[in-house]
Parts: structure tokens; sequence; C-alpha cells
């Protein structure tokens, strides 16, 4: 085939996402404490297949690579629903269910059974599928219900919302073998919108107004450097809409990288148990406002004394005599099961007002509970662990000081 500037602009986008992708899912294997990291990581693989088959494509006519890219394509509505189900901690609904894995399976069949009757209308059918299941999943996702989840993750989920948002209207058609006649590499530019809104949530970076800020840069970013390109060089429209898509791939990607450093360097901070073996062990106070510094607690709430007569009900006091560390996932999990106590549904109501994901005991002479938010959900039986360590070491720090 003869190599076109259209050929090299497609692969140059679609090389510097599948680098972004890559990198992403190389960052997401090394960590394993977010709640929805599994699922985010099977998109990430899924996705970076996709851009490589779809550089092989470029350059190839094989049929086995058209087969293979379409089903990998065929799995993109299960493994969104699935990415969804978790971000919003609720099942789907049944119909939901179905038609995402009819939707898959009708993809995986066209793909292989390429049947001369419906070559014409295959391609459109099967993006009309893909767009009715990601917009399915999309408005499940809209549609959750707020107050069952916490702050940070309600704007891990409006964050990624605005990633589908972006990415479905001009990259879902484009993902089917670039057959349509769509602006050059829309695709990957909208694929690594989707990865941006991603590598925000998972770094606790997911507020909107900074996802529009990186996205606002990238394209200003392009816009002038293709307006410094035309005053220097004569440029055909053609020729500046495809520097301002390799521009633009190039500027999300640094957005990428610059918050994938961020995850990567949150993971070299030093352990929770090393800041608390150096924190001031003077008063509780002291204590925790050296631990503030740490990211396992992203906020935190001291209640002691008449505020916590009036704030906390003698229950939670009750069930954190049992147990010092108190996580809402798990008295959410008990009560999805019929299980919870009267404690705990006293203590899971406090969390659920405050907003927080655990509640630990910090003193019994006076009593002090410890409301915190901590940066990875509770999902890890280490970041209870250290939770836990907290605990007992406010409670020695208390004993030292009523000897003295």
């Amino acid at each position: 085939m003869n190599l076109t500037s259209i050929h090299i602009v497609y692969a140059f986008a679609d090389s510097v996402a599948l680098v972004s992708v890559a990198a992403l899912a190389i960052v997401l294997l090394q960590r394993h404490r977010l709640r929805a990291e599994r699922y985010v990581l099977r998109n990430a693989i899924a996705i970076a297949a996709l851009l490589g088959l779809r550089i092989i494509d470029r350059f190839s006519d094989a049929l086995i690579v058209n087969i293979t890219l379409e089903l990998v394509i065929a799995t993109l509505p299960l493994l969104t629903l699935l990415m969804a189900e978790s971000l919003i901690r609720r099942h789907a609904p049944v119909w939901i269910k179905l038609i995402c894995s009819a939707g898959s399976l009708a993809i995986a069949l066209m793909s292989i059974f390429r049947l001369n009757q419906i070559d014409e209308v295959r391609i459109p059918t099967m993006g009309a599928i893909l767009i009715t299941c990601l917009a399915l999943v999309l408005g499940l996702v809209i549609l959750r219900d707020r107050r069952s989840l916490m702050a940070n993750e309600n704007e891990r989920v409006a964050s990624l919302l605005l990633g589908f948002a972006v990415a479905i209207p001009f990259a879902t058609t484009d993902f089917l073998d670039n057959r349509y006649e769509q602006i050059i590499g829309m695709g990957a530019i909208g694929i690594l919108c989707l990865i941006l809104a991603v590598i925000r949530c998972v770094t606790d970076r997911p507020r909107i107004s900074g996802y529009l800020v990186d996205l606002a840069m990238a394209a200003g970013t392009s816009t002038v450097l293709i307006s410094v390109t035309s005053l220097l060089i004569d440029l055909s429209p053609r020729r500046q809409l495809e520097l301002w898509v390799c521009f633009g791939a190039f500027g999300l990607a640094l957005m990428c990288f610059g918050h994938l450093r961020r995850l990567v360097h949150d993971r070299s901070v030093l352990p929770f148990s090393s800041v608390m073996a150096h924190a001031r062990t003077r008063s509780i106070d002291e204590f925790l406002r050296d631990l503030k510094q740490h990211r396992l607690l992203k906020s935190s709430v001291l209640i002691e004394g008449d505020e916590l007569q009036i704030k906390v009900a003698p229950e939670v006091l009750d069930l954190l005599k049992s147990s010092p560390v108190v996580s809402r996932s798990a008295l959410e999990g008990w009560r999805d099961k019929g299980s919870l106590s009267a404690n705990g549904e006293a203590a899971l109501s406090l969390l659920v007002a405050q907003q927080m994901s655990h509640v630990v005991s910090i003193g019994t002479s006076p009593p002090r509970i410890l409301l915190c938010e901590a940066a990875m959900l509770g999902t890890d039986r280490v970041e209870r662990d250290e939770l836990l360590l907290l605990s007992r070491m406010a409670l020695l720090i208390e004993g030292s000081i009523s000897n003295d």
C-alpha cells in the first residue's frame, strides 16, 4: 500500500494513545488498593490491544487483524458495565446486563461470520450496538444514587462520565477499523480524553474543573503551535487538521503522564506505620496533625467532649469497644446481607452523614473518635491494619499522658 500523510497521522495518534494506555496499565499492575482498579485495568488492557491492532491495520489488509480487532471491540460493553457497577457499588438492572451481554455476543458473531448478505450493513450495525451499550452504561451511572456514595467517589464517577461523554460521539465508530469517513485521528483523541479521565480518578484528582483545564491546555497548546506553523509554512486546511491532531494527541499524552507521575510518586511515600513511628507523641492532637501529611488520611475530623455526646450515638461507642476500627464499606456489606446490627446501623448513619469512610477509636478516658476519609476507600486489609495501629498508638499516647 502507498504510505500517505493520513496513514502517518493515524499511526502517530494511535501510537501516542497506545503508549499512554500501556503506561497506565503498567502502573495499575503495581497497585492493588483501589476498589475499581481491576476493572479499570481490564479496560486499559483492552484499549491497548485495540490501539495496537489499529496501528497494525493501517499497514496491513490481513483478515485476521480485522477479525481480532472486532473481537476486542466486542469486549468493551461488558468491561465498561463491570467498571460502572464497581464505581457505583451497585448491580445494574438485569435488562441492562442482558443488552450488554447480547451486544457483545452480536459483535463477536458478526466479526467471525462475515456473510455477504449483510456485508453492507455489518459495520454500521456493530457501531450502533456499541454506541447503544455504552450509552446505556453511561445512563446507569448518571442515574446513580449519589447519597449512597462518598464525596470522593462521586467525584471519580463524574470525571469518568465526562470522559465517556467525550469519547462516545466521535470515537466509538472510529473503533471499527476506521471504515467510515472520520475526522483524522479522532478515535485516538477520544480514547486519550477517556484515559485522562481514568487517570485523574485513580490519582485522587477527579474534579471536573481540573479535567476541563487539562483538556483546555492541550487544545490551546495545539492551536498555538498550529498558528505558529501556519505563519512559517503555507499549510492547506487538511494539513493544519493533521498537525492539530498530532499536537493534540501529544499534549493530551503529556497531561496523562503528569498525573501518572503523581500516582507513581504516591507509591514512594513512606508506609503509614513509618510515619506514625516518627510522629510527635506529646499529645494526641500533635500526633494526628503529623499524620495528616500522609496520603492514607485524605481528610479527618476528631470528635471529643461535648461534641461527642451531641453528634455520636451511644451505639457507635458500644461498637467501637469491640472493634476499634469500623469501615463504611464493611458495614454496607453487612447491611446488604441483612446482618447489620443496631450498633452497626448507627455507625453507618454517622459515616454517611459525615461523608467519611472509617470511624476509629483513639481514646477512652475521655472517649475520642476519629472520623476519616481514607484515600483508598477502605478496600484493602492493609489499610484497616494501619488504622488499627493508629488506634493502638493513640491509646498508648493517652496512657503515657495519664501516667505523667
